[in-house]
């Protein structure tokens, strides 16, 4: 017990310094506890932010959070670890759905090249979520709906005629 409170009082020392070093390798390790990545998810700067969104131990609060970060690379790494890159294809769908809130949150982001990094991620895969495949086919912005339009094996001919017809193609 004693040795667990010296370790948080050390991680709290971190928290506290200027020692942006230590708290970038804080954010980046798998074996940091979830309540530390949690405050510097809140609380970090940008980098430490990004590095927080990539750590695969982060807790689904933090990202939830994360996904709605002002800066944009930000939720880029973000949709990189959600869609997950260099996982498994189980492993991946155990993540996607137990991160589906998070993939709904960054479906819906300003900005274009979040929503195109999902797009590219699950363009051509079976085992993609249906809901958010039909969301990104239904964007507004090209880079965003035409891979998923041209590749996607979840999309039906039903739902390309859906779709085109509510573009009066």
């Amino acid at each position: 017990m004693a040795r667990a409170a010296n370790q948080y009082q050390e991680l709290g020392g971190i928290l506290q310094s200027d020692d942006s070093a230590a708290r970038k390798a804080l954010a980046s390790d798998p074996a940091t506890p979830p309540e530390v990545l949690y405050f510097l998810a809140e609380k970090g700067e940008i980098e430490i932010r990004r590095l927080v969104a990539e750590n695969p131990s982060t807790p689904n609060q933090a990202d939830v959070m994360l996904s709605r970060d002002d800066d944009v690379s930000v939720r880029c790494a973000l949709a990189r670890k959600i869609v997950g890159e260099g996982l498994e294809d189980e492993a991946k769908r155990n993540l996607w759905r137990m991160v589906f809130t998070i993939l709904e949150t960054l479906l819906r982001d300003k900005v274009v090249s979040v929503r195109r990094i999902l797009s590219e991620a699950f363009r051509s895969r079976s085992d993609a979520p249906r809901e958010i495949v039909m969301g990104l086919a239904r964007d507004t912005d090209q880079e965003v709906a035409a891979p998923v339009l041209s590749g996607s094996p979840i999309l039906t001919e039903e739902d390309l005629h859906s779709i085109n017809r509510r573009w009066g193609a």
